[in-house]
Formats: structure tokens, sequence, C-alpha cells
């Protein structure tokens, strides 16, 4: 390799490093809070007429990535729904979460009990799914599911859950 070779190729490592660092800055830099879609008022109206808990304009939207929204009730609280949104912006899915704030383990860890209420606005298709350790609260869900289930009662059972738990679903 030449001299020149040699000098071209390190100021070429150089700039390129340079421009790497000077980069640096701004992708670390905290990106602005994300913004709640516009579409949220005729949004809640659905979520009414199907039953599902409404996001309160108190809400905080903590997280937009992939497609998804993570919504908590409060700052410091847990995420108590998830919005899985198109690509052009409208509601594919979402699922509410309600937590006892009891948690158990598992051979992957420790768990936190949890009911969620999941709705695919596609397929007009609602689920009760149930994280935890109670046998009886696993076995209504799934006779639910064996018996294909109207929506109504599937949401009936899962009110009737988290009363035990002293947790209201609306």
């Amino acid at each position: 390799m030449t001299n020149g070779m040699a000098h071209a190729k390190a100021a070429l490592a150089t700039a390129f490093l340079a421009s790497a660092l000077l980069g640096l800055p701004t992708s670390c830099a905290r990106n602005p809070a994300p913004k709640p879609p516009q579409t949220m008022p005729s949004e809640n109206q659905q979520r009414e007429k199907i039953g599902l808990r409404l996001i309160s304009p108190t809400w905080n939207l903590y997280r937009v990535a992939f497609s998804e929204e993570d919504w908590k009730a409060s700052q410091a609280g847990d995420i108590v729904k998830k919005v899985h949104r198109d690509s052009i912006g409208k509601v594919v899915w979402e699922e509410d979460y309600y937590y006892t704030g009891r948690s158990f383990f598992t051979e992957k860890g420790q768990s936190w009990e949890f009911l969620a209420v999941y709705y695919d606005y596609t397929n007009a298709f609602l689920d009760v799914k149930y994280v935890g350790q109670d046998r009886s609260i696993t076995e209504a869900l799934d006779t639910l599911r064996t018996k294909l289930a109207p929506m109504q009662e599937k949401l009936s059972v899962a009110d009737q859950i988290l009363e035990k738990w002293g947790i209201r679903r609306l």
C-alpha cells in the first residue's frame, strides 16, 4: 500500500468516527412524550359500546413501540391498557390489564397475578386471560372458551373475578 493510500484510509476512518460521534448526542436524546391519537373520543365511544374500559383523559400514554401503545392510569403505575394499531392508525386489538398485586414464582422466575380482557376489532372477538395460580379461575375461563361463550357472558365472568379481587372493570 502506498503512503498516499494509507493516508486516505486513515482520513476516511477519522471522518467516519467523527460523524458517528457527532451523531451520538442526537441519537441518544430523549424522544418527546408520545401524543394520544386524535381519534380517541370516537374510539372511546366504540369501547363503551363493546363494554371495554375507556381511555381516560388523565391517563398517561407511556410508550409507543412497534405499533403498540402502552397506557398507564397514573405516571408511576402499571400498564393498564395496550392498544395495537395498523399502519394507518386504526385499532386492530387492545388488551386491558387488572393486577391483584399478588405475585408467585414459576420456573421462569417471579410473575404477577392479573386478568386481561382482550378484544380483536378485526374479528369482533373477545377473550379473557388469566395469569395466576387460582385453578378455579383458570377452569372457569377454559369452560368459556370450550363452549364458545358470547362476549357478554365472558365480560360477566371477568366482572365476577374482579369483584372477588375488589377491582372494578369499568
